[in-house]
């Protein structure tokens, strides 16, 4: 529908108005992801004189998921309990509020559900009120810290008033008897709109209910898996390709018996990196991170550094298949390039000569200031030597602290890297027994 307006005849040079009331796709996108809508309209218009114009327009909108307090997909990715919000630099809890809408069980019984509304610019909702419903456990009761709601046939309402930015706390009481450890709770929204005199009410929305205290998942050191030829390489990739088009995903697939153990950075300091892992069909597990944020390489930039971790028959200039997409995922490029000047590599035990040493990590690597070196020794050693030296084999630091002497089991030592300049070193640890060896790098 089209409605021009106002008036019949109007000076098309001194401004007119349009409006068209269109219904568009949903949304294809997620909260990270956009879509592009594309369409044409054809205008036709006849101006006082009778003379006729007709044209096609197309048109291109990029489009975003906007936020909605009530959405249960967001940023975080919570795992495990929420940690309390604390008041400035006391030990203070204010309250285990999360970071999105959720609802959380303080025991069988009792719950909250947690309705935040974000602060975002594009959030014109404000709630007025919340429809909970919940058939086994039967829902008792709930309330706020000012109101008590009604609730009747395992379904209670309570009036709110929650804008953008805002956050309310709806306690919830349950009759869990058995008790049911996990289990779905239903809630409709009613809202307004800035701007709108219309309410509005959502559909019901299913949220999962967990009972805390049942244990915890576990994540630990697996001692008894050792890749082979381990070794880490580091990657730039430019965007040069003459379409003037901006990469938004790359695929690596290494040639012969070559696998990709890692690739990162996967985080800034300070941010958490997920994992997912991914059950195939032989019975095992490969584990991989998913996207968050745009992920955008324009035209002419570079992104550096890129490390890619690989084991197997690496041996010399291993080959990699790379294709890069276009946030539409054409096929934008394809090309090979050689894995080589390892900035990294790890050894075998076997490589040790039986001296039943072993330098099992070095954190971080490549560094630039402290790292903390983890080593193990299968039996007493008394003539030990823990030094760093140079590709030309020049001792450039001694590790003090171990006086000549290793007992049995796993050692942690930290050493001050700081005064090294960028390049590559080896770690080593010898005995009159063996040595261990493993690589150590520089980057400032």
């Amino acid at each position: 529908e089209a409605k021009w307006g106002p008036g019949e005849c109007i000076d098309w040079m001194k401004g007119a108005n349009l409006k068209l009331q269109m219904i568009f796709p949903p949304l294809s996108g997620s909260f990270k992801c956009r879509d592009t809508l594309m369409y044409s309209i054809r205008y036709s218009f006849t101006n006082c004189e009778c003379v006729t114009c007709d044209t096609v327009v197309q048109y291109k909108v990029v489009r975003y998921k906007k936020w909605l307090p009530w959405e249960t997909t967001s940023d975080v990715i919570h795992l495990g309990n929420f940690k309390p919000a604390v008041k400035g630099k006391t030990n203070e809890v204010l309250s285990e509020k999360p970071a999105q809408t959720s609802i959380l069980m303080n025991n069988a019984d009792d719950g909250d559900l947690w309705i935040i509304s974000p602060n975002e610019t594009e959030n014109d909702v404000t709630i007025t009120g919340v429809e909970v419903y919940s058939l086994n456990p039967a829902l008792l009761e709930l309330k706020t810290a000012t109101a008590t709601g009604q609730v009747q046939n395992n379904t209670g309402f309570i009036p709110l008033s929650v804008a953008r930015g805002a956050y309310e706390k709806v306690s919830l009481k349950f009759s869990n008897t058995l008790p049911i450890n996990n289990f779905p709770v239903l809630v409709r929204y009613s809202y307004k709109i800035d701007g709108e005199d219309e309410d509005f009410q959502t559909e019901q929305i299913e949220y999962e209910a967990f009972v805390r205290g049942l244990g915890d998942d576990m994540i630990g050191i697996d001692k008894t898996t050792k890749p082979e030829n381990v070794k880490t390489y580091s990657l730039y990739f430019t965007n040069a390709n003459g379409y003037n088009k901006d990469i938004t995903t790359i695929s690596l697939k290494p040639m012969g018996s070559v696998n990709i153990l890692a690739v990162g950075p996967v985080n800034s300091a300070g941010e958490s990196t997920y994992i997912m892992p991914r059950l195939l069909e032989d019975g095992s597990y490969i584990v991989n991170t998913p996207q968050y944020g745009v992920a955008d390489a324009a035209p002419a930039e570079t992104v550096k550094p890129i490390f890619i971790t690989v084991s197997g028959d690496v041996g010399n200039n291993a080959s990699v298949e790379f294709i890069t997409y276009d946030d539409n995922l054409n096929v934008i490029t394809t090309g090979t390039f050689a894995l080589t000047d390892p900035i990294t590599s790890v050894n075998n035990r076997n490589d040790y000569n039986g001296s039943g040493l072993d330098i099992q990590s070095i954190v971080p690597n490549p560094a630039n200031d402290m790292v903390t070196i983890t080593y193990s020794s299968d039996r007493d050693i008394r003539d030990a030597k823990f030094n760093v030296v140079d590709l030309l084999g020049r001792e450039v630091i001694t590790i003090e602290g171990i006086n000549s002497q290793i007992d049995k089991g796993i050692h942690i030592q930290t050493l001050n890297v700081s005064k090294l300049p960028s390049g590559v070193y080896y770690l080593r640890i010898q005995s009159s027994e063996g040595r261990a060896v493993k690589t150590l790098s520089i980057v400032k």
